[in-house]
């Protein structure tokens, strides 16, 4: 697992596209702050992913619904404007992928569907 570069594609395909959202549009309803806490949340389930010794599915799946319970009270906290958009998308994949790279075997299925909220 390439915590490195994981961190990095976590600034480039989520960060900063709803950094620049968010400078568009002052009316977007979320805030830089509401960023910054969807970023930790997300380290924190890398880190988290990465300290695992031998990673089971059922651990791997476990962080993954719990991360998605923490971003949907998050996106709630931007009554649902945070996540509307193609971003939300893009955090799912990006979600999956971390999980992937962990040694979760990969689908086609949207993993997180039965968690999300509006998003």
């Amino acid at each position: 697992m390439d915590v490195k570069n994981l961190k990095k594609r976590l600034e480039d395909e989520i960060v900063e596209p709803l950094i620049e959202l968010r400078n568009e549009d002052e009316d977007c309803g979320f805030c830089t702050r509401q960023v910054t806490e969807l970023r930790k949340l997300i380290l924190k389930y890398i880190k988290k992913l990465a300290s695992l010794k031998a990673p089971t599915d059922e651990q791997i799946l476990k962080q993954m619904e719990k991360l998605t319970y923490a971003i949907n009270k998050l996106n709630k906290k931007t009554d649902l404007c945070m996540l509307e958009s193609e971003i939300g998308d893009d955090v799912c994949f990006f979600i999956e992928d971390v999980a992937f790279d962990c040694g979760l075997p990969e689908t086609d299925d949207d993993i997180t569907y039965e968690w999300r909220e509006e998003w």
